[in-house]
Formats: C-alpha cells, structure tokens, sequence
C-alpha cells in the first residue's frame, strides 16, 4: 500500500475508473497520487487530477433537430433545435447463429429519444396526431466544450421520412421539468461516428477520421450519399 505525505486526501469514485474497479486517490491540491488499478493505469504520480479528468472523461451534449419544428436549445450552434437528455436505438434480427443458416432480414427498431417538455412540445404532438411524416429528423453527440474550443463530433445520426410512433409524457412535483419519450420510425437512416472526438486518443493519424453507416430500410439496401 502507498502512503502519501499530504495531510488531506480522499477517494475519487469516477465513471472512468469505477467501470474497471478502481478509485483513485486525490490529495488537497488537486494532484492524483495512485490509481489502485493495472500497471498502466497506476502510474499517475505528479499528473494533475484535473488533466487527468480532461483526458479520461467526456462530458456530452446531445440535440435533435426536427424539420419543420422550432426547439429551444440554449448553444448558439443548435439554435432551433431541441435538447436531448438521453437516447437509444437498436437494429434486431431473427438470424440463427449457426454458420451458413439462411437468415431473415435485420429489422430497424425505433430510434427512442427522451427530452425537456418545450416550445417544440406542441408541434410534435400536432405532427403525431395528424399521422404525418417529418421529412428529416438529425439528432447530434458533441463533447461540451469551452467557449474558446473548437467543436468536434462524435456521433451524428440522420433519419428521412420519419414517423412518430408514440410519444410519453410524464413528471412528479419533485421535478424541476418535465420530460418526454418520443419513439420514432424512418424509411432511411445514417449513422456516422468521429473519432476526433475520443479523448485520450493519442494517434494523430486517427484524428479527423469519420465513419458511416447508411441504410433505406423499405429496400433493405445500403443508402450512399
């Protein structure tokens, strides 16, 4: 066991190291004295906790943008679209795990996403009570970063023809705001994820990389754009 010198120091729980099992320790100047894990995670005598933080964590900012349908997000970058809380998406099949098995065709569940009731609140549930189809729906993940830094990506997904399959709503008087569970349906989907936007990432030759997915989902054949 190691010992430090300072007379005040406490445990860190955070995401990055709880998720492997190990807290580190954080002295009274904000210096990371030990890692309790592996020996590449260990050696962190004399980094800065902070700089350590910076480069092990990101936090995340998330936005929708519905086509015809005025959001209220407070980054300039997104002016008009809508924040988002928390989101999620899955693709199933019936495929049999046994090689060479004639399998069925991957089915495309609903992009779920659940956000602050708002201006936009309205017009979405006109949308869905009308039964109509919203011509483009982008929903974008950026790192959150300072005034002074540049904005990078990390995940972009963009759906055409899209449809609203149900929307939930619901609270308690303990919330400060209400929110919304909206599911969506699509005829085609895009998916890209940016791999400068992953911190701790020291390859340079990594940085600025993009990678995409498209799909049109009636045809079931891959969508280029």
């Amino acid at each position: 066991m190691l010992y430090s010198r300072h007379s005040s120091t406490r445990v860190i729980h955070h995401p990055y190291a709880d998720n492997l099992g190990y807290p580190y320790l954080m002295c009274s100047n904000g210096c990371c004295l030990l890692l309790t894990g592996p020996p590449s995670l260990a050696m962190l005598s004399g980094l800065s906790g902070k700089s350590w933080l910076r480069r092990h964590t990101m936090p995340l900012q998330m936005h929708m943008k519905m086509e015809g349908i005025l959001g209220e997000a407070k980054i300039f970058k997104y002016k008009g679209w809508s924040e988002v809380l928390s989101w999620n998406w899955a693709m199933t099949g019936n495929r049999k795990t046994t090689p060479g098995s004639n399998g069925g065709k991957t089915v495309f569940d609903e992009l779920s996403i659940i956000k602050p009731i708002g201006m936009d609140s309205a017009g979405i549930r006109l949308v869905f009570a009308q039964g109509g189809t919203i011509p483009s729906v982008e929903f974008s993940v950026t790192p959150a970063v300072g005034k002074r830094e540049a904005a990078t990506k990390y995940v972009y997904i963009k759906m055409e023809d899209v449809v609203i399959k149900s929307i939930v709503t619901g609270g308690s008087i303990d919330d400060s705001f209400f929110k919304e569970h909206i599911t969506m349906l699509f005829d085609r989907v895009r998916f890209e994820y940016s791999k400068n936007a992953v911190i701790g990432n020291d390859n340079k030759e990594d940085l600025g990389l993009d990678y995409h997915f498209g799909w049109k989902v009636p045809e079931n054949v891959e969508w280029r754009q």
